[in-house]
């Protein structure tokens, strides 16, 4: 990829080009990941500058940027939540803080109650890696390739956690196999803010 080729060189418009191409995506994505839009905000900058810093020995053979910003900043999150779990000593805290918020994925709009109600109770039975599965499929429209590629899991794996999220929510829905209903919540989940 010649962007990436030039970052790698040191080209400051190719570092800004990349970084406003994918700051949006990375943003939703991480918010969604750690419930947090300052740690977001923190952690995309903290990334953006390991690689400014770093470029001349990044990997050259990168294929596609958009999953390796995703895989750089799911470790940077994870590495974050780590020391901050050791860090704080606090009961009240646990080590599910930076897990996907279930709030994210709720419908907000009045006359709406009922779907939110289920929604959310079928949101609240999905493991978070279920969530991220959803979250990175349906909302970062991404293939099953690079999702297997950002959360480390099989291709088998991400269809998996996916169907079993689906199958979760039409069951709570309680929309006895109608895919429609469930694809239409679904829609409603990636047009959240």
């Amino acid at each position: 990829m010649q962007l990436w080729k030039r970052l790698r060189e040191g080209d400051r418009i190719a570092f800004e080009e990349i970084f406003r191409r994918y700051y949006q995506d990375l943003y939703r994505f991480a918010v969604n990941f750690c419930g947090s839009s300052q740690l977001a905000e923190d952690q995309i900058q903290e990334l953006f500058l390991k690689i400014w810093q770093r470029r001349e020995s990044l990997a050259d053979d990168v294929q596609a940027i958009r999953p390796y910003l995703w895989i750089s900043l799911r470790r940077e999150l994870i590495d974050e939540k780590r020391r901050v779990t050791r860090i704080l000593t606090h009961p009240d805290h646990s080590a599910d803080e930076f897990s996907l918020s279930i709030e994210e994925f709720i419908i907000r709009s009045e006359g709406k109650e009922l779907q939110k109600r289920h929604l959310e109770r079928a949101m609240e039975l999905l493991t978070p890696r279920q969530q991220e599965v959803l979250f990175l499929k349906y909302h970062e429209g991404m293939t099953y390739d690079e999702i297997e590629e950002i959360m480390s899991i099989s291709y088998q794996a991400a269809r998996n956690y996916l169907s079993q999220a689906l199958r979760t929510i039409r069951e709570e829905v309680g929309s006895s196999n109608d895919t429609e209903q469930v694809l239409t919540l679904l829609l409603l989940l990636i047009c959240l803010p």
